[in-house]
């Protein structure tokens, strides 16, 4: 009767969901992991070869890295930072981004013309879209139904659109020259594209089912060598990475703009590539490839209010926020995450050496390792595969 009579065991505390920013170190071959609410890094994860973005899913448990010098993508589990799956994609993988399932991950290959589409629930392509060239750039509109990729190749105009549905393209937007970077409105009703040769920004209508649907309805100025491209989370700000200013730019959405759509210009650090916001809106993550460090801007006075060092060069940064686990306390690490020294971005082009001779000659990842060596940094040679990292130059 005792036994019978005796309390149940108190069930474990559930530990609060807590936010994190993954940054993609390339000549690491490593993802640093920060802690957001301290602004620390709290686990260093190994990846493939020549890492270059990252995407988290929507319930924040998995992160996918593109390994450009390995064709293939890194699976981490983001509970235990540890990569728990690897699949082969084809040539130069680059920019990642999820769907709003978290069904499917979409990964553009730069040097095959094409993106892989990963179901996550076998970690298998199924299927191969071909594109346009030199794919960089992707992102998925909030509803799933369209993937939009941004094709850099030296004089390429156009993003392709594809129907998420059939994996097939259904259209080509024209934009600016050279585009890179996408990004998508919170509410799915515009797709903002940063044209690096150009130094601009399209804004492109894409409601469904209208008359002006992927139309340009504005080009607004950013910086020198524009690159990535993250909106925020109430769709009225712009921020863009300018990789040879070394800045970012701050621009507002509203269309048309009333005034200069420039509404400030922050210094970071050398040539920054990957740009990510927090979920509250209130930080912006930059990856400055030149000053192996990420820069944290704070959105309400637009400055910078924190610098955190990471691995070398880094490019991609993704923000994800991890689900609460039973039996952790609130505060405290989890586990593998104290161990080492995070919507989705998109940049910084990988190219073989046929390839990159076509293409103009001051690069990104050029000047990064100029500005290193300035500095007293390290630089890289090219590995057996004869590949680069690379961004188109003006």
């Amino acid at each position: 009767m005792a036994a019978l009579m005796a309390s149940p065991a108190p069930a474990a505390a559930l530990a609060p969901p807590q936010e994190f920013a993954y940054v993609t170190n390339s000549l690491s071959n490593t993802v640093s992991v920060i802690r957001t609410t301290t602004n620390t890094v709290v686990a260093t994860i190994t990846v493939g070869r020549n890492p270059q973005e990252v995407a988290v899913s929507p319930d924040g448990t998995r992160a996918y890295v593109t390994n450009g010098d390995s064709d293939d993508v890194s699976v981490i589990d983001t509970a235990t930072n540890t990569v728990i799956d690897t699949i082969p994609v084809e040539d130069l993988p680059f920019g990642v981004a999820v769907s709003p399932s978290g069904e499917r991950v979409y990964v553009t290959n730069a040097s095959s013309n094409t993106v892989s589409v990963i179901e996550t629930a076998t970690n298998t392509v199924i299927a191969t879209i071909p594109v346009g060239t030199f794919p960089v750039g992707v992102t998925v509109s909030p509803d799933g139904t369209r993937a939009y990729v941004a094709n850099a190749w030296q004089f390429s105009t156009d993003v392709s659109v594809i129907n998420t549905t059939t994996n097939m393209v259904i259209g080509i937007i024209t934009v600016g020259l050279n585009p890179v970077g996408v990004d998508t409105s919170p509410d799915g009703t515009r797709l903002y594209v940063v044209n690096f040769l150009s130094g601009t920004m399209s804004v492109v209508n894409i409601v469904p089912n209208t008359p002006t649907t992927n139309t340009v309805i504005a080009t607004m100025p950013a910086g020198v060598d524009p690159v990535r491209v993250v909106i925020s989370t109430d769709g009225t700000r712009a921020y863009v990475t300018n990789a040879s200013d070394s800045n970012v730019s701050v621009i507002s959405t509203a269309v048309p703009p009333s005034g200069n759509p420039l509404i400030a210009t922050i210094p970071v650090g050398l040539s920054p590539v990957g740009v990510a916001i927090s979920r509250d809106g209130a930080r912006v993550y930059v990856a400055n490839g030149g000053s192996d460090n990420v820069s944290v801007i704070g959105t309400a006075a637009n400055s910078v209010i924190n610098t955190v060092a990471v691995g070398d060069s880094p490019l991609g940064v993704a923000i994800g926020v991890t689900p609460g686990v039973a039996g952790r306390q609130q505060g405290s690490l989890v586990p593998g995450r104290d161990t080492g020294k995070g919507r989705s971005d998109q940049h910084q082009h990988n190219a073989s050496t046929t390839k990159q001779s076509q293409h103009n000659s001051g690069q990104v990842n050029v000047e990064i390792k100029q500005k290193k060596a300035a500095k007293g940094g390290r630089s890289r040679k090219p590995d057996r595969r004869g590949r680069r990292t690379f961004t188109n130059q003006r």
